[in-house]
């Protein structure tokens, strides 16, 4: 079988499970209250669905970055959403937020990665001020540290996003795994993300800010028994995908699990919040 007819049988098949999909969702669309789509990280809940009133919490991979402003009208009660494959953000996948889920209270990102943009963003969403730079030297490599200026676009944009989510309480971000390799591509931006989100994570848990920030251990995936066990825990009453939040339970075994010699690796130190 040739490349093009194995790619075009495969777009076949995706096509055939959306169609089966779609028509399970209408059957159920009345009385849907929660929503997991494993895997089809790209099948678009804003299109051929009729509203789907009671449905409060959904998992799905990501939200297009091109969802129609009008969206959020399928979903009213909606007010948990969980994306699963999210390496990194954009501002257009925050406006895209805010036009498929308004009103969420609740917003979980996984396996984010390498993304120093993140902190930055939640620090104005959940009005984290940057504590005071300890960092010896004119530079600053902490993640810890960072935050977008004040006259800038990027801070614009957040404060706007921030002001179209006003029912935001809780964000849940949980790191993907990069491999412990300092001189690999990438390695040295994802311990800054995760430096950045530590901070943050600290000062959400001492009631600084609005809302909370819950940072969840790294994990390399999430598999479909996690997405499974935690759809069942939810429809059980459980806590599922949303976890209560523990103050600093994962900072200190996820450095104990780093290399000596890695730069973030500072036995006894903790990023200056």
């Amino acid at each position: 079988m040739s490349t093009k007819a194995a790619e075009a049988k495969v777009m076949q098949e995706k096509a055939r499970i959306e169609v089966i999909m779609r028509t399970i969702l209408i059957s159920c669309a009345s009385h849907l209250r929660s929503l997991v789509i494993e895997r089809h990280y790209d099948f678009d809940l804003t299109s051929g669905l009729p509203v789907l009133p009671l449905l409060r919490d959904i998992t799905i991979g990501t939200v297009n970055w091109y969802t129609a402003a009008d969206a959020h009208t399928r979903f009213p009660s909606l007010r948990r959403l969980h994306l699963l494959s999210l390496p990194r953000i954009s501002h257009s996948f925050w406006l895209a937020i805010t036009k498929f889920a308004p009103h969420i209270t609740h917003l979980r990102l996984s396996r984010i990665t390498q993304d120093t943009d993140i902190s930055r963003f939640l620090r104005i969403i959940l009005d984290i001020p940057r504590a005071l730079c300890q960092c010896p030297g004119p530079i600053c490599f902490s993640g810890a540290c960072h935050e977008f200026s004040a006259e800038t676009a990027h801070a614009s944009e957040a404060i706007t996003i921030a002001s179209r989510l006003p029912n935001l309480e809780f964000i849940y971000v949980q790191p993907g795994v990069c491999a412990p390799r300092p001189r690999r591509t990438g390695y040295f931006e994802n311990s800054q993300m995760v430096e950045g989100l530590e901070a943050i994570a600290s000062s959400s848990a001492r009631g600084e800010g609005v809302g909370r920030l819950v940072l969840l251990p790294p994990r390399a995936s999430y598999t479909f028994e996690d997405v499974r066990k935690d759809w069942l825990e939810t429809v059980e009453g459980k806590d599922g995908a949303w976890p209560r939040a523990r103050p600093g339970a994962w900072s200190a075994s996820a450095r104990a699990g780093w290399p000596e010699g890695h730069h973030a690796y500072r036995p006894g130190h903790h990023p200056p919040v």
